[in-house]
């Protein structure tokens, strides 16, 4: 074990699944959740991006640095002898694989992870504390003796504290959009839905108007075309009204985690320097129930990764000198690995496609930068305004 240094930063990693960036011109949940840290803020990522809308593959990326089939964390098996459609599972990490906690204890730092992913092999496993939460939960209260209990344990150590949460109440409530519109009944009795969901369907699918190009320009996607809501709900929707109100209510739910959060890691003092990420784990999940806009329901039956489910909120807290630095290109969550790695003093593991977020000679390349994402044998590549 390497020494313990006196200025080796506490890190805080906070991921909520679900969280995905506002769109261009559109202050909603990310603005909001944001909003609380406004004046501590050292970095903010306008393009930074999951390596998967799975939380446990996105999950298993971000600890390992590493793209999910690299690990592997992911795999897809053929459903059954008849069937030529394939299920994706997301569902272990891998022991023998050299992950953010694990680095970092021989570094000296204690590790403990808050998480509502339910009981995935090899993520409790790789800290020294895990406290799960009820799958889906947003807040944690009840976990605050614990999480208390270990944090002032002892304070020799520098520790690494991951807070993964649920998704943000709105999004995901079918019911909600049922007040918001009873058309929207229709399309909240379809699901849950697998990426292949096959006799799911049903007729809505005939009446899809055209996939678009395999290149395809973000403003493109994120303009409310095509209307795939009017063939769900069977008639005419009030989409602007919609987004509207939706917006509001993910806002404040948003703004409602943003500043309990803020009051939480404020009751966690210490005396030595703090690194904080704030990021969604994935955005948009493809099984997501809610949302407002006509193209969202089109992740249901996409064979292509939209960008609003992997396009995420990321910005950090301390770690980096100077005014705020706000980053254009396109950035991963595998960034993450090696940019906490630093700020511990800790040697990144060879081979692993992430870049140090924060280190002072860190400089854009605009036009060159990529974001990667998958799930199962869907790919996205980021480049300038091209998905």
């Amino acid at each position: 074990m390497v020494p313990v240094g006196p200025l080796q930063p506490d890190l805080v990693v906070v991921l909520v699944s679900g969280l995905r960036a506002d769109l261009p011109g559109e202050s909603g949940a990310e603005a909001a959740f944001l909003a609380p840290f406004a004046d501590d803020l050292s970095l903010v990522a306008q393009a930074a991006y999951a390596q998967s809308p799975d939380p446990v593959a996105s999950m298993g990326s971000l600890l390992t640095g590493r793209y999910p089939s690299a690990v592997p964390i992911c795999g897809s098996v053929r459903r059954d002898e008849g069937s030529d459609l394939d299920e994706v599972w997301c569902h272990r990490l891998p022991a023998e694989v050299d992950s953010l906690p694990g680095v970092l204890r021989h570094y000296g730092y204690r590790s403990a992870l808050v998480h509502s992913l339910g009981p995935v092999p090899g993520f409790a496993e790789a800290f020294d504390l895990a406290l799960p939460l009820e799958p889906g939960a947003t807040a944690w209260d009840t976990l605050e003796g614990p999480l208390d209990a270990w944090w002032y344990s002892e304070d020799v150590s520098p520790r690494l504290l991951v807070l993964q949460l649920g998704d943000l109440d709105l999004p995901r409530r079918p019911e909600l959009l049922m007040e918001l519109d009873p058309s929207a009944r229709d399309w909240a009795r379809l699901g849950p839905h697998a990426p292949s969901p096959g006799p799911a369907r049903g007729h809505a699918q005939e009446r899809l108007t055209p996939r678009r190009p395999p290149c395809t320009p973000l403003v493109g996607q994120q303009a409310g075309e095509p209307a795939v809501w009017d063939a769900l709900a069977g008639g005419e929707v009030d989409h602007e009204r919609q987004r509207s109100e939706l917006l509001t209510v993910a806002s404040r739910e948003a703004s409602r985690l943003g500043l309990a959060l803020r009051h939480r890691l404020a009751q966690l003092p210490s005396e030595r320097p703090r690194t904080v990420v704030l990021a969604g784990l994935h955005g948009m999940s493809i099984a997501e129930l809610g949302g407002t806009l006509a193209d969202e329901s089109e992740l249901l039956w996409s064979d292509r990764i939209a960008d609003r489910t992997v396009h995420v909120p990321l910005a950090f807290i301390g770690g980096l000198e100077g005014p705020l630095r706000v980053v254009e290109q396109p950035v991963e969550l595998v960034d993450l690995l090696p940019t906490l790695l630093a700020r511990g003093g800790a040697q990144a593991p060879h081979g692993l496609p992430g870049q140090d977020l924060l280190h002072p000679d860190w400089r854009e390349e605009p036009g060159s930068a990529l974001a990667y994402a998958e799930y199962g044998d869907m790919l996205a590549l980021r480049q300038g305004d091209l998905l």
